[in-house]
């Protein structure tokens, strides 16, 4: 039980107990007293001691001590005593702090454990990496102050990033310039260091977006029954920069056919792929880039027009001479694809195959016109950004 005059440690501050009780006194070096639980203070020296400030600087050599005892165990009384020659309240206390402060002893009091010369050395090797980084650090924060950041500053920028992504809920290197912790900042800043490019896009992980395609896996084809339409001429119509063509149109006698990609049928029901793609719910087509909601591979080999024939799924439509359509078949399917750009269709719509689907189209529209149909006819834009951040906005044709 720790006594009136003993000499204690409470907060990594030297106090003096001046009485005892269910609560101890206690008298910091300043003559501030409180109450505090023996449980929340350690006992350095019995005492008696009268000015906790009064402690001083004893002669002595800690760090032959630890030499000696480098690898075993002792008591503080045992270290001040070594270290010091004689176990008093200033000795006790300035062996307390070099044990406290973990670079050649751990432990309590009663037992302290003097670590061994490779422990030590690897403790001292750990503090000069952390100055060395403290240092770089401190010349990072200069030089982004002035606006002009190296090549090896990148590293230190980690924490603007994730909170331009949206990862972190605050930065350190922004709070050390004064500026504002958002992820618009973070962006702005990064920007303006040339570390980012228009090309980074932080908003698909702010979102919680996948960014990218999913990987590849193995996907199984089964084509029972796919009825053969390659005798008909198909379709498909988009911009000149779309890679993957999912619908086409075709017209045989007086039916037409609009035909869907299947790559569906590739993928089993629950399987790695169907349950990625109900996860995402949606391909992502951002400015930069595509990702899409199956593996790319699967894209590529199931993008009508991509081989000689594709696979389908095809709705057949009678077209009576009012302009009204019937669905009459529906079937998967072997097409043959015909890849057209909007300016090239617009070419032949007067003519041929195309022609005849235009012409079925717009009685289509008479129809659905003649009972008041709802049309909704918006301008519409292809928004692309190259390689040089170059932003391009380009009307596409009605």
């Amino acid at each position: 039980m720790t006594r009136s005059g003993a000499l204690v440690d409470y907060k990594r501050e030297p106090h003096v107990v001046t009485s005892a009780g269910e609560k101890l006194t206690i008298r910091s070096a300043s003559g501030a007293e409180r109450k505090v639980r023996e449980k929340d203070v350690t006992e350095i020296h019995p005492g008696p001691v009268h000015d906790p400030g009064g402690l001083g600087d004893p002669d002595g050599d800690i760090e032959t001590a630890w030499q000696i005892l480098a690898g075993t165990e002792c008591s503080l009384k045992e270290l001040c005593e070594l270290a010091y020659g004689e176990y008093t309240p200033a000795g006790a206390w300035a062996a307390w702090r070099f044990v406290r402060g973990g670079t050649r002893f751990e432990g309590n009091p009663r037992t302290i454990r003097a670590f061994d010369e490779a422990t030590v050395e690897r403790f001292e090797t750990e503090r000069r990496q952390r100055r060395e980084v403290a240092e770089r650090r401190r010349g990072f924060v200069e030089r982004l102050r002035g606006g002009a950041i190296t090549s090896a500053d990148r590293g230190f920028l980690g924490d603007v990033e994730a909170l331009a992504r949206g990862a972190a809920q605050g930065s350190k290197t922004m709070r050390e310039l004064g500026l504002r912790e958002t992820p618009e900042r973070a962006h702005e800043l990064l920007l303006r260091l040339g570390v980012w490019s228009l090309l980074d896009n932080p908003y698909p992980a702010r979102l919680g977006v996948p960014s990218r395609s999913p990987g590849e896996v193995v996907f199984e084809e089964d084509d029972a029954g796919r009825r053969d339409l390659t005798t008909m001429r198909s379709f498909a119509i988009d911009d000149e920069d779309t890679v993957a063509a999912d619908d086409a149109v075709g017209m045989d006698g007086d039916a037409l056919w609009v035909h869907i990609a299947d790559p569906a049928s590739a993928v089993a029901p629950d399987g790695d792929i169907d349950r990625e793609a109900r996860s995402r719910g949606a391909s992502l087509h951002a400015p930069e880039k595509v990702a899409h909601i199956f593996p790319e591979r699967l894209i590529a080999r199931y993008s009508l027009g991509a081989a000689e024939r594709s696979r389908a799924i095809s709705f057949r439509f009678g077209v009576v001479a009012t302009g009204d359509v019937v669905l009459e078949e529906v079937t998967p399917s072997w097409i043959r694809v015909e890849r057209l750009t909007y300016v090239e269709a617009d070419r032949r719509l007067r003519s041929g195959d195309l022609g005849r689907i235009y012409e079925a189209a717009r009685a289509f529209s008479r129809w659905r016109m003649r009972y008041a149909a709802p049309s909704i006819e918006l301008p519409e834009a292809k928004i692309r950004i190259d390689s040089d951040g170059v932003v391009s906005i380009t009307p596409l044709l009605p």
